[in-house]
């Protein structure tokens, strides 16, 4: 529905009134509407599908990590640190009797370092996997 008003070099105002409609002579443009609309839904649940697929995947992996973790952390906790802490008192004790020179002292020393840097390492990773599950479970 519309309403015209022209003119032609200023003379004879023309007015009027236009009313359409519109038939569509072939209904294949409602079909490809409503199949590109399945599509879209298909794609659409596809992509949650494979997110829901790759969210599994990564929760797996991380409480396998986690568990790995875990089984380090305690080994350290039991075993490695205690170890740690004998050998350097019994590094200390050998050296300020004079059983062992400076090298085997330092050597022992830098060894203790090293299986406490492990734990810390061992730690620092445990507490890693429980921060990645915790993103994992809030996703």
């Amino acid at each position: 529905l519309g309403y015209f008003n022209q003119s032609i070099e200023k003379i004879n105002n023309n007015q009027g009134f236009i009313i359409g409609a519109q038939i569509p002579i072939f209904r294949s443009g409602i079909g490809n509407n409503a199949k590109a609309s399945q599509i879209n839904i298909l794609k659409t649940q596809s992509q949650a599908d494979n997110f829901k697929l790759q969210l599994t995947t990564s929760y797996i992996t991380a409480v396998q990590d986690y568990n790995k973790y875990n089984k380090s952390l305690q080994y350290y906790q039991s075993t490695g640190l205690l170890m740690a802490d004998k050998i350097f008192s019994s590094a200390q004790t050998a050296y300020t009797q004079g059983e062992i020179n400076y090298v085997e002292y330092v050597q022992s020393i830098q060894q203790a370092t090293f299986i406490k840097t492990e734990y810390l390492q061992a730690l620092n990773n445990y507490n890693q996997s429980i921060i990645y599950l915790n993103y994992l479970i809030s996703k």
